[in-house]
């Protein structure tokens, strides 16, 4: 092994963050390593240095983690869409798990979280039933080449399947012209339609809705039962996508307001009061003015935000004062810094309900109740 150096150091990895990374410490510093694992020794060498902390790439693996395996598909290591492969999948939850924790007491002084143990996905691998294709055009990928972004954003990562894909979408990969997505964009989706059993191509996006069908199913219900709503109750849904939650509140008697931006195609649901689900596209910080300045009154309150969580309308909220918030996130950094928020003006924390929607990924969905002190 040659000699370390101040840019190659030596380190072993102790935990998992937030983004998939290795984290492990050299002379005091914090190290963050793309496909690191808790046991690793590693020889890296580091490509971003920011003084306290410092990001670095795998040069060796010394001597491996007990918990490392081999990742299936070829591509892991270059393509970006999947960061634990090579981890086995139950320690992908207790992962998952640990890190929502220490997110939420580290950004959100929450301490002692009230977590509930995580729900693991029906499917571990082939559970997508969209992915979005793109044509390269720069960096490591000829031009025209179809596939992923790559993990260092150089470009693409060519595919003829994806193990995470539903086999349905590889079958459809392999057959596919690769003119026909081209002559369409440089980004298009292969979307799976659950009522025809076929294969979609698309090339435009509408209201968002989940790529995980069967895990779906679990958190509706995680959502319906933090909810637990009443006959007649008035419910107010931010960020509604196609009505995922909307019908499924319905059905069990309460009055949906859905505010939505984007107007999508509607879930089909059989049975359910449509009269009782009321959309309103727009943006969701108009809509909250309007209704702060209307006086507007709900029971409860549903919001599903984007990335960016929801400090926009934060303060609104507060001033609509429902008794009960239930929060679904798929971002632990924005969830924690609205909690703090949200507990600080007047409402406890009862419940999270981590659900892991994208095995393989770093990536954490959770959902939290909140009641009015």
């Amino acid at each position: 092994m040659p000699p370390e150096n101040e840019s190659h150091p030596t380190l072993v990895i102790d935990r998992l963050a937030y983004g998939g990374y290795g984290v492990g410490r050299h002379e005091g510093r914090v190290i963050f390593v793309p496909f690191g694992l808790p046991g690793d020794t590693l020889r890296v060498s580091i490509f971003k240095d920011q003084k306290r902390y410092a990001y670095a790439a795998i040069q060796e693996i010394v001597s491996p983690s007990p918990d490392r395996v081999a990742a299936p598909c070829r591509h892991f290591f270059t393509c970006g869409g999947c960061q634990w492969q090579h981890l086995p999948y139950e320690k992908q939850l207790y992962w998952k798990q640990e890190i929502l924790k220490e997110t939420l007491e580290r950004l959100g002084r929450i301490k002692e979280p009230p977590l509930l143990p995580i729900i693991p996905s029906p499917k571990v691998w082939h559970y997508r039933n969209r992915i979005q294709l793109n044509v390269g055009d720069k960096g490591a990928s000829p031009k025209g080449e179809i596939g992923f972004y790559r993990a260092d954003g150089e470009g693409v990562v060519a595919i003829e399947e994806c193990p995470i894909a539903d086999e349905r979408i590889n079958a459809t990969l392999k057959s596919i012209n690769p003119r026909e997505i081209r002559k369409r964009g440089w980004q298009v989706e292969l979307m799976v339609d659950e009522e025809e059993g076929s294969v979609r191509l698309e090339t435009g996006k509408g209201a968002f809705s989940q790529v995980n069908s069967e895990q779906n199913q679990n958190l509706v219900s995680a959502v319906v039962g933090l909810m637990a709503v009443r006959e007649g109750e008035e419910v107010l849904e931010l960020f509604a996508g196609n009505g995922n939650f909307s019908f499924p509140l319905a059905a069990q008697g309460a009055k949906v307001t859905a505010v939505e931006q984007s107007p999508g195609e509607a879930i089909s649901v059989s049975q359910v009061p449509r009269h009782e689900v009321r959309f309103i596209y727009n943006r969701v910080e108009k809509v909250m003015r309007d209704l702060v300045r209307q006086k507007r009154k709900f029971d409860s309150l549903l919001l599903d935000p984007p990335r960016k969580g929801a400090k926009l309308i934060l303060s609104e909220i507060v001033s609509l004062a429902p008794r009960k918030i239930v929060y679904v996130s798929c971002f632990p950094p924005t969830l924690a810094r609205d909690l703090q928020f949200l507990t600080r003006h007047g409402y406890r924390l009862e419940k999270i309900q981590p659900i892991d929607m994208f095995p393989q990924t770093y990536h954490i969905e959770s959902v939290s109740l909140l009641q009015k002190n």
